[in-house]
């Protein structure tokens, strides 16, 4: 059986950064903004991710953000409809639910 095709980004009209800066603005939530930093870094690349592994990304990087604001921050965008939550066995895992098509995954306990 071959491996299907990775999913290519679509092309959306804003940004995450945009789509998470009216989020914030539309009077649900307001908040300072090491948020658009984690945006920006959840959104350069395209992986499955926790919360320890942005964290340890972000300091690979030479990011000072606290744990705390990672966990807000993840709750936020998920609730804005940027990212989606993966809950599995022992972790929740985190993939961009904004600018991808949806699909499915397979998860082995």
């Amino acid at each position: 059986m071959a491996d299907p095709a990775p999913l290519g980004p679509i092309v959306a009209q804003a940004t995450a950064e945009d789509k998470f800066r009216e989020f914030l603005r539309s009077g649900l939530r307001s908040s300072p903004s090491p948020g658009a930093i984690l945006v920006r870094h959840i959104f350069d690349s395209h992986k499955h991710f926790d919360a320890d592994e942005l964290v340890a990304d972000l300091r690979a990087a030479g990011r000072q953000v606290s744990r705390a604001t990672v966990y807000r921050t993840l709750r936020l965008l998920v609730e804005a409809g940027l990212l989606r939550e993966l809950r599995l066995t022992n972790r929740t895992a985190y993939e961009h639910d904004f600018g991808y098509p949806s699909h499915d995954h397979m998860h082995w306990y």
